[in-house]
């Protein structure tokens, strides 16, 4: 049996896509990244998700949405 590239292409990306689930939390060093804030009012220059987890930031609990797009 012959198996195509684009099989072998298309199983690897499905393999490795994504690192999050739906309902999963965000762990501690991903929450440590530092993001540039480029557009919008904030305190800072860089955004990480820590400043937002109120278990780290001194009871300041906060809701967010992610949301990604992008025009490949």
């Amino acid at each position: 049996m012959k198996v195509s590239g684009a099989v072998i292409i298309l199983l690897i990306a499905f393999s490795s896509a994504g690192y999050y689930e739906v309902g999963d939390s965000v762990s501690e060093p991903h929450q440590r990244i530092a993001y540039p804030v480029c557009y919008g009012e904030y305190q800072g220059d860089y955004l990480t998700l820590e400043d937002l987890n109120g278990f780290e930031n001194g009871g300041n609990f906060k809701v967010i949405w992610i949301e990604m797009l992008a025009t490949w």
